[in-house]
């Protein structure tokens, strides 16, 4: 391997063909979530302690604004389009392109790259800040390749160690360096590097909390909704009734009375009240129900926030002062092309660079896997180029108009100043028209003194 290569590629073929496994599933079960508790999961993410977080970004979703945000932050990474590039060895061609033909096999959707494997891996990145990839190698069917098993692992068993400043994976074998690189693993992190682990930009640092209060909302929205939702019938017991006292038949009285205007808080009821008594219906008043509207807005501002990177109140044409970024399927765009960067880069270093060695013996032969983004700008690039080209040509005229001699090299010249490319001047071009500026009449003769 290239002495560039910080972490060399393992070449312990029992470690490589080996597959870890944890123990845990990828929705690992825990009890109701409350405000220390979500707290305490943050913390020890903070720490790189990661089994706690990740059953907290896991219940987050049950909360709709983070669900649907999360949708809407893993699309462009699985419905962009990929292509796998070949090395530039004897120019790509003979075993260059045999190699890279094989590898494009390997990240096609028929194999184990397919779209749950993506939906996996980019939802973890972007609640966790950071997934890891497992990947023993298999014989093929006809034992001539070793092909690579592709497999998340579960953040839930991933700790971080500050102190040799990378991912550790607590597998049923007991701990084991996650070294990414080195032909059995691969770690997307696209936020940091060892000074600053990725995992500190794990959304579910910013939104669990806001989940948490979101959840609670709902509940008690629920709660006012059952005790302030229907209205509630008041019964007035007729004069010199009461429902204490010695006589029987008032108590009784006052007891039926009371069970008749209960009853009318079912469908279809109605009753037989005695003479000069009354019933109201008590309606809810108040506005504090709006609060409700109000932390729903703000949980779903937040969850955009953090999952999508921009809101809909710092939008273009919202009033607001704030730069509205490039969005993408309704994605900053940024965020789409760090992580499928990211991606593209770890995975050709992690998988088509070891395929390569393991099966050529050549790692200089490992084909690139990319993300073929698309150009958001291109559009209003062509628009400033098309201004400033027909700036230049009315100089160009302007210039000839006023009777100056414009020749290949001064358009050369003209061009280069307005950012265009200079187009080649006409041979039979005609010499430019007399200059139109009118000459100042002659000065009046001074009087005689």
């Amino acid at each position: 391997m290239d002495q560039c290569y910080k972490n060399p590629m393992s070449t312990d073929m029992a470690y490589l063909q080996y597959e870890f496994s944890s123990g845990i599933t990828s929705t690992p079960w825990f009890s109701e979530w409350t405000v220390n508790s979500m707290r305490e999961a943050i913390n020890q993410h903070d720490a790189g302690f990661f089994y706690a977080s990740s059953m907290a970004a896991t219940h987050t979703w049950r909360l709709a604004p983070v669900l649907g945000a999360l949708y809407q932050r893993i699309g462009p990474p699985l419905g962009i389009e990929r292509a796998v590039h070949g090395a530039k060895r004897w120019n790509g061609k003979g075993l260059s392109e045999v190699v890279r033909s094989e590898t494009e096999d390997i990240f096609s959707q028929n194999q184990a790259f397919h779209i749950g494997f993506l939906g996996s891996l980019f939802a973890r990145i972007a609640m966790m800040g950071f997934a890891v990839i497992q990947h023993p190698w298999c014989p093929s069917e006809d034992g001539s390749l070793l092909i690579p098993k592709l497999t998340t692992w579960p953040a839930a068993a991933t700790t971080w160690d500050s102190c040799k400043r990378r991912y550790i994976a607590h597998t049923l074998d007991g701990p084991v360096d996650i070294v990414d690189g080195d032909g059995h693993w691969t770690v997307i992190a696209p936020w940091g590097d060892e000074s600053e682990p990725s995992h500190l930009m794990g959304a579910i640092r910013a939104i669990g909390m806001v989940a948490i209060k979101g959840g609670m909302a709902e509940r008690d929205e629920a709660e006012y909704s059952a005790i302030h939702g229907l209205s509630k019938p008041i019964g007035y017991m007729p004069p010199n009734v009461t429902a204490k006292g010695d006589d029987g038949e008032g108590v009784a009285a006052a007891r039926d009375f009371a069970a008749a205007v209960k009853g009318l808080l079912r469908p279809r009821s109605g009753g037989t009240f005695p003479h000069e008594s009354k019933v109201e219906l008590l309606e809810a008043k108040g506005q504090s129900h709006g609060i409700f509207e109000q932390i729903a807005k703000r949980v779903g501002s937040y969850v955009a926030m953090a999952l999508v990177g921009q809101d809909a109140t710092l939008g273009k044409g919202s009033g607001s002062s704030v730069y509205a970024s490039p969005m993408f399927a309704g994605v900053k765009f940024s965020l789409t092309r760090a992580e499928t960067r990211a991606a593209g880069v770890a995975l050709s270093r992690g998988v088509a660079r070891p395929y390569a060695a393991l099966n050529y013996g050549a790692p200089e032969l490992a084909a690139r896997l990319e993300w073929l983004l698309p150009d958001l700008e291109a559009d209003a690039r062509t628009r400033a180029y098309g201004k400033r080209l027909a700036l230049f040509l009315t100089n160009c005229s302007a210039a000839r108009a006023a009777g100056f001699e414009v020749d290949q090299e001064e358009a050369d010249d003209m061009a280069q100043r307005h950012g265009v490319v200079a187009p080649n001047l006409r041979k039979d071009l005609p010499p430019a028209p007399p200059s139109q500026v009118v000459p100042p009449p002659p000065a009046a003769p001074a009087p005689d003194a």
